[in-house]
Protein backbone atom coordinates (compact mmCIF):
# COMPACT_ATOMS: atom_id res chain seq x y z
CA UNK A 1 0.00 0.00 0.00
CA UNK A 2 1.48 3.78 -0.62
CA UNK A 3 -0.39 6.17 0.94
CA UNK A 4 0.12 9.57 -0.57
CA UNK A 5 0.13 13.20 1.59
CA UNK A 6 -0.53 16.65 0.36
CA UNK A 7 -1.77 19.57 2.03
CA UNK A 8 -5.09 21.75 0.89
CA UNK A 9 -6.69 24.50 1.47
CA UNK A 10 -10.24 23.29 2.03
CA UNK A 11 -9.50 23.43 5.97
CA UNK A 12 -10.49 19.55 6.08
CA UNK A 13 -9.45 16.42 5.17
CA UNK A 14 -10.25 14.82 1.49
CA UNK A 15 -9.45 10.75 1.10
CA UNK A 16 -9.14 9.42 -2.05
CA UNK A 17 -8.50 5.67 -3.29
CA UNK A 18 -7.24 3.79 -5.65
CA UNK A 19 -7.95 0.33 -5.99
CA UNK A 20 -7.80 -1.59 -8.81
CA UNK A 21 -10.10 -4.91 -9.88
CA UNK A 22 -6.95 -7.16 -8.85
CA UNK A 23 -7.23 -6.51 -5.15
CA UNK A 24 -10.04 -8.55 -4.85
CA UNK A 25 -13.43 -8.67 -5.71
CA UNK A 26 -15.91 -5.52 -4.60
CA UNK A 27 -16.86 -6.99 -1.05
CA UNK A 28 -12.95 -6.65 -0.78
CA UNK A 29 -12.16 -2.97 -2.15
CA UNK A 30 -15.40 -1.74 -0.22
CA UNK A 31 -13.82 -2.93 3.07
CA UNK A 32 -10.22 -1.67 2.75
CA UNK A 33 -12.30 1.92 1.94
CA UNK A 34 -14.99 1.54 4.57
CA UNK A 35 -11.64 1.07 7.07
CA UNK A 36 -9.49 4.02 5.88
CA UNK A 37 -12.68 5.93 6.65
CA UNK A 38 -12.77 4.44 10.24
CA UNK A 39 -9.11 4.91 10.63
CA UNK A 40 -8.78 8.78 9.69
CA UNK A 41 -12.13 9.44 11.67
CA UNK A 42 -10.17 8.22 14.39
CA UNK A 43 -7.75 9.87 14.15
CA UNK A 44 -9.24 13.18 13.01
CA UNK A 45 -10.98 13.01 16.66
CA UNK A 46 -7.79 12.22 18.44
CA UNK A 47 -5.83 15.01 16.90
CA UNK A 48 -8.15 17.63 15.94
CA UNK A 49 -8.77 18.79 12.52
CA UNK A 50 -6.06 18.93 9.73
CA UNK A 51 -5.96 20.19 6.04
CA UNK A 52 -4.78 17.22 3.59
CA UNK A 53 -5.45 15.24 0.87
CA UNK A 54 -4.99 12.01 1.90
CA UNK A 55 -4.97 8.34 -1.56
CA UNK A 56 -4.20 5.22 -0.40
CA UNK A 57 -3.30 3.25 -3.43
CA UNK A 58 -3.71 -0.50 -3.19
CA UNK A 59 -1.30 -2.54 -4.93
CA UNK A 60 -1.78 -5.76 -6.14
CA UNK A 61 -0.38 -8.78 -3.84
CA UNK A 62 -0.29 -12.46 -4.05
CA UNK A 63 -3.41 -14.29 -3.38
CA UNK A 64 -5.68 -13.80 -1.04
CA UNK A 65 -3.73 -10.88 1.21
CA UNK A 66 -6.10 -8.02 1.11
CA UNK A 67 -8.92 -10.45 1.99
CA UNK A 68 -7.07 -12.38 4.71
CA UNK A 69 -6.14 -9.00 5.95
CA UNK A 70 -8.02 -7.71 9.42
CA UNK A 71 -8.13 -4.26 10.66
CA UNK A 72 -5.73 -4.71 13.26
CA UNK A 73 -2.46 -5.36 10.57
CA UNK A 74 -4.32 -2.66 8.49
CA UNK A 75 -4.00 0.18 11.33
CA UNK A 76 -0.50 -0.90 12.15
CA UNK A 77 0.67 -0.35 8.18
CA UNK A 78 -2.09 3.08 8.60
CA UNK A 79 0.12 4.20 11.53
CA UNK A 80 3.48 4.19 10.11
CA UNK A 81 2.01 6.70 7.26
CA UNK A 82 0.23 9.40 9.61
CA UNK A 83 3.71 9.51 11.94
CA UNK A 84 5.48 10.53 9.08
CA UNK A 85 2.29 12.66 7.84
CA UNK A 86 2.44 14.56 11.59
CA UNK A 87 6.11 14.89 11.41
CA UNK A 88 6.04 16.86 7.86
CA UNK A 89 3.26 18.51 9.00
Amino acid sequence: MVVNFLPNAFGHVRCGWTLPGKIGNAVVRNRLKRWSRVYLRERMEALGPLAVDVNLVFLKSDGDFYKKLDYDEFSKNLDKAWALLRKRL
